[in-house]
């Protein structure tokens, strides 16, 4: 808030007043009206958030900081503040608004010379604690500056290492599940069935567990939502592999099925990520891809009525470029879902 109010200019002295040139400041809660001494011994008014001032104590407008200050009360012990008092009510502390002459800066703020009055001459005296503090001002914000930078490049380090242990973690714990899974087919279909509801006993065949989205669904060509299925084409494992922790890991509170053979897929409304492993590895002719049809489309079909879950496959680039026009008949394979890794 800048203001130009005369050549006679001094702070309000009453609450009337005060109360008046609060109301012609027009200040913006939680911001309230001040006039102030600043840091070089002049006046101004201004709109600052209010603050508790202690006893003996002249709140004081710090023009380097831009900011509310404190400074030591130069009268008696009868004219200086004796109890703690919001900055605002300065007015009722006249000693720490001496009468002054006003100026205006380039900026039209509200600018007033603070004079020393003595009986004999009046004459402006300079305070070489602020000549002080402007000297040193610089070097002290460059220390502050210096240790936040050190700060942020501790953290930095910090969270890169962290990051590259739950990595290494996470594609250990992959391997294992793959690990599992090649060695224990039939002992995780059994599991899935159980979370599904069937519990499966050793006698029951696995054939003949429903599939809750795909059995009331023929309709191939219904669009499934993009972004939930994504079939990375490369030759590159560990690029994909890199890809597949990433997954794990954004949705390590949610079950992750992982499937070898393309007819173990079993959709269920459990799972959050399907990984569908290794399923072309014996695909040589369009006629292999043939037998995987049905298979294939199943898996469209569950994408489009889980459209909160992720469909993941992998293939070959040498597949993929040989057969690619085959395999863009099904919507499966169209060009919105493959990634080349």
């Amino acid at each position: 808030m800048a203001k130009y109010l005369g050549q006679n200019l001094t702070c309000p002295q009453d609450v009337d007043s005060w109360d008046r040139a609060s109301t012609a400041a027009k200040c913006v809660t939680p911001n309230v009206y001040h006039c102030l001494k600043t840091s070089n011994k002049k006046l101004i008014e201004t709109c600052l958030e209010k603050t508790w001032i202690q006893p003996g104590m002249c709140p004081e407008y710090n023009t380097n900081l831009d900011m509310l200050d404190v400074d030591e009360c130069q009268g008696t012990s009868n004219e200086c503040p004796d109890v703690t008092y919001w900055s605002n009510d300065v007015y009722q502390y006249p000693t720490c608004l001496q009468k002054t002459t006003q100026t205006q800066d380039s900026n039209n703020t509200i600018v007033i010379d603070m004079q020393t009055v003595s009986p004999n001459n009046t004459s402006t005296t300079p305070d070489s604690s602020d000549l002080d503090i402007q000297t040193l001002l610089p070097y002290i914000i460059g220390g502050v500056i210096l240790i936040a930078l050190v700060f942020v490049v501790v953290l930095i380090f910090i969270l890169c290492r962290r990051k590259r242990s739950r990595h290494k973690e996470y594609r250990h714990d992959i391997k294992i599940e793959y690990s599992r899974r090649e060695h224990n087919p039939q002992e995780d279909l059994i599991n899935q069935d159980a979370v599904n509801g069937n519990n499966l006993t050793n006698g029951d065949s696995l054939d003949a567990e429903k599939r809750p989205f795909i059995d009331h669904y023929s309709d191939v060509s219904s669009p499934a939502p993009k972004g939930n299925i994504t079939v990375y084409v490369g030759d590159d494992s560990d690029k994909i592999a890199v890809a597949y922790e990433h997954l794990v890991y954004e949705n390590r509170y949610d079950k992750c099925q992982f499937v070898k053979d393309i007819n173990e897929f079993k959709a269920d409304r459990w799972t959050k990520v399907y990984f569908i492993q290794d399923v072309f590895r014996h695909v040589i002719h369009s006629s292999d891809i043939d037998k995987m049809r049905g298979a294939l489309d199943e898996i469209y079909l569950a994408a489009g009525q889980q459209p909160l879950s992720m469909f993941i496959l992998e293939m070959p680039l040498t597949l993929w470029t040989k057969h690619s026009k085959y395999l863009q008949e099904m919507p499966l394979f169209y060009d919105q879902h493959i990634s080349f890794v």
